[in-house]
């Protein structure tokens, strides 16, 4: 695992970008050994994913209170969606850079990318996911937490996309459709091929 000054180095990068601040890109490496390293911010995610895990087997018990999958079969699942997380914006962001044109930018939106997926990671896990555990039970306060749950979906991936245009200018540069096109995309596989993936195998996924 990275030590923690290493993360708050790169998280200052990514914060430098946000704020117009081209001096945030001097934070990343993106040698072929960088990229690979930037990996390893998955594992200062595990606590997150792990209270994620937590919640989602607490929505499945809930779901189907008088059996069902074992617990192997569970955490098998979710690493294949956790794996699916990382590895499809990446492939997605390699299809793109072709498509584009813009391949030489394309190991620093996958380093700065990874790293971002950190704070948001805990957002999830910490935030999204207990309240949308919540809008899932039966009582009077149902539609409150489901109301809850839907405005804070909204507020997040608005500030996502938000944060996101902000890097990418100071990144890419260039044309805005370029942008929209690679900041869409990175939401498209967050929203929609992960989830795919997570509902084909009978999951949930925050």
């Amino acid at each position: 695992m990275p030590p923690f000054h290493d993360v708050r180095f790169h998280l200052e990068g990514l914060w430098l970008l946000i704020q117009g601040d081209a001096r945030g890109l001097q934070r990343f490496d993106i040698s072929d050994a960088g990229v690979l390293r930037s990996f390893h911010a998955a594992l200062w995610c595990v606590p997150a994913i792990l209270i994620g895990w937590v919640f989602q087997r607490i929505a499945y018990f809930h779901a189907y209170p008088y059996g069902g999958e074992s617990m192997t079969t569970f955490v098998t699942k979710m690493i294949v969606i956790e794996a699916a997380q990382w590895g499809l914006p990446v492939l997605c962001l390699a299809g793109l850079s072709f498509a584009l044109q813009f391949r030489p930018l394309l190991r620093t939106l996958i380093v700065a990318r990874n790293w971002f997926a950190v704070p948001l990671a805990y957002l999830v896990a910490v935030v999204l996911t207990p309240v949308r555990l919540l809008s899932d039970q039966k009582g009077g306060a149902s539609a409150f937490t489901t109301f809850s749950s839907t405005a804070l979906s909204l507020a997040l991936w608005a500030g996502v996309l938000i944060l996101g245009w902000r890097m990418l200018v100071t990144i890419m540069g260039g044309s805005p459709w370029v942008r929209g096109a690679t900041l869409v995309l990175l939401i498209f596989c967050q929203l929609v091929l992960v989830q795919g993936v997570a509902s084909l195998m009978g999951v949930h996924a925050a």
